[in-house]
């Protein structure tokens, strides 16, 4: 945690040089590669760290929830909504055991083709919230 926030710090720093340079705080590639160069070693140290959450999180993976509950005075607006966070959690929660030895990038990919797979899904259910939160209202 150290490292990350050292890091942050001398981006910061090198942000607020630009901002009184009157570069609107925007780094240029010259600047991102001095700023590498300069925390070359803070960097590699960050992406080690980073391999070795990643190989304890592998060896746990996230654990299934509980069958859902609907309330039995839920309402049809709840009960659909409910039924579909479910359905959408429990997706993820799979796609994500599915990739958890994976390397960040393929990780990356994987949590972004589960979006696009599962993007009518998702729009369903802000539908869904939506129609929730309205009938809340009456």
């Amino acid at each position: 945690m150290q490292n990350r926030v050292t890091l942050a710090n001398n981006m910061a720093q090198l942000h607020n040089q630009n901002l009184k340079a009157g570069n609107n705080g925007a780094l240029g590639a010259s600047e991102m590669a001095h700023f590498q160069q300069q925390n070359a070693d803070l960097l590699k140290r960050q992406s080690e760290l980073a391999q070795i959450i990643a190989q304890q999180q592998a060896q746990k993976p996230l654990t299934e929830p509980p069958p859902l509950k609907i309330p039995p005075n839920a309402t049809p607006q709840l009960q659909a909504f409910l039924t579909t966070r479910d359905k959408l959690m429990r997706g993820q929660i799979t796609m994500m055991n599915q990739n958890r030895t994976a390397d960040p990038k393929t990780r990356q990919e994987a949590m972004q083709q589960w979006q696009k797979d599962n993007a009518g899904l998702i729009e369903q259910m802000k539908q869904e919230a939506q129609a929730l939160a309205n009938s809340n209202k009456t």
